[in-house]
């Protein structure tokens, strides 16, 4: 499974085809989960996924970078036309992502959260003690 590109689609798939119900939920402050235990397991990882996501396609990777970094990167930087929208569409994306995700605080609270309860439901940090 680790040597899969997305494993965790290719589980969810297998899952379902046993017939078993696969869902996303959010675990908030009650639940977090480490992808990776280092930054070069994490460079590793994404690695791994880079060339496959983008179709084994060189040219389209090198593209997709290109446009993020100019769609992301440049209008911090540089006097580019419309660079208020972009910069402002590039904080909008940032915060509605994290909105979805429910992340709310920095990934260490939740785990000193946990700690200090010993507990998880119903999860003090959201109900309160």
């Amino acid at each position: 499974m680790r040597a899969q590109v997305l494993e965790d689609t290719v589980m969810a798939r297998q899952l379902g085809g046993l017939g078993l119900i696969v869902s996303t939920a959010m675990g908030r402050d009650c639940i977090s989960v480490r992808m990776y235990r280092s930054y070069p397991d994490s460079v590793a990882g994404f690695g791994k996924n880079a060339l496959p996501i983008h179709l084994n396609s060189r040219l389209l990777m090198t593209l997709s970078m290109a446009l993020h970094f100019a769609g992301h990167t440049l209008p911090w930087l540089l006097p580019v036309p419309g660079g208020r929208v972009l910069r402002a569409a590039s904080v909008l994306e940032r915060l509605t992502v994290n909105l979805i995700a429910g992340r709310r605080r920095p990934p260490i609270w939740p785990r000193a959260c946990w700690a200090r309860s010993r507990r998880c439901w119903p999860c003090p940090c959201i109900f309160g003690p």
